[in-house]
């Protein structure tokens, strides 16, 4: 059985359309890669969670928290 690892992904400020759109492909990368024993923390700082949840699939390996300002 492979290792599972765990990705941490700091983000703030997305309402700001390119920061979405990155934020958007870089989850999206993640989960096409072949390798799946993986899991996903997105701690975001600031960004409304309703636009996180646009951006973020539907995926039991990914973990979104949002805390105003109070790092990782």
């Amino acid at each position: 059985m492979y290792k599972k690892f765990t990705i941490v992904m700091p983000t703030c400020n997305n309402e700001i359309h390119d920061r979405f759109d990155f934020l958007y492909e870089a989850v999206n990368s993640i989960i096409a890669q072949d390798y799946k024993n993986w899991e996903l923390i997105i701690k975001d700082g600031g960004t409304h969670p309703a636009l996180m949840y646009e951006a973020i699939p539907a995926d039991d390996r990914i973990l979104y928290i949002h805390g105003k300002d109070s790092g990782i």
